[in-house]
């Protein structure tokens, strides 16, 4: 996946930034994006955490899963659903993480061979339909958790709305995460891609 770049140090240039811009308004544009990135590195830390502990807490399930069904020969209703919730939880915070930090899947090389000017219009393109998609996610994942909240999940007894929870919250990430790489893109203080 790749290391997420430190962009903490407040005296020097966020890893992975281009150096500030020179001229009026560059030393505010530069502490600016200083303070965001700080924000949203502690934003992706605690994503993070909950999307890693989603994966062993699914891992531990699936494991008791299968030794409650194979030895003990009581297979537990409720993990399966369990299972499925912590996925839609996890992989839906782990892709707006990867929103941030260029982590997706992307087909570069045409991108690369670009003249500078393209390549850039390419960037903003390509950030400003990631942030369309974001906002879609939260406008219809809102939708679906409100509308799915006074129902219930048997196995598990939560509401039928936590499982679509993620995708309001995962899309308002997203979005942010991409209006962020469009200024960024813009000013020329790009974060670095996870492939550079």
């Amino acid at each position: 996946m790749g290391d997420i770049p430190d962009m903490t140090q407040p005296d020097t240039p966020p890893t992975g930034t281009s150096p500030p811009q020179a001229g009026p308004g560059g030393g505010r544009l530069a502490r600016s994006f200083a303070v965001a990135a700080r924000v949203f590195e502690a934003i992706g830390k605690i994503v993070l955490l909950i999307s890693g502990t989603g994966i062993v807490a699914m891992t531990l399930i699936i494991g008791w899963h299968v030794f409650a069904r194979r030895v003990l020969n009581d297979t537990p209703n409720w993990s399966e659903t369990s299972t499925v919730l912590i996925m839609f939880w996890y992989s839906l915070l782990g892709a707006a993480i990867g929103v941030r930090y260029r982590m997706h899947i992307g087909l570069v090389f045409v991108r690369d061979r670009m003249p500078p000017t393209l390549r850039k219009v390419v960037d903003c393109f390509t950030h400003a339909v990631v942030a369309a998609v974001g906002v879609l996610l939260l406008c219809y994942g809102t939708e679906m958790a409100q509308s799915t909240w006074d129902q219930t999940i048997p196995t598990v007894g939560i509401p039928v709305g936590i499982q679509y929870l993620p995708f309001p919250i995962a899309g308002a990430l997203i979005a942010i995460f991409a209006v962020e790489l469009l200024l960024r893109t813009l000013s020329g203080q790009e974060l670095e891609g996870a492939w550079n």
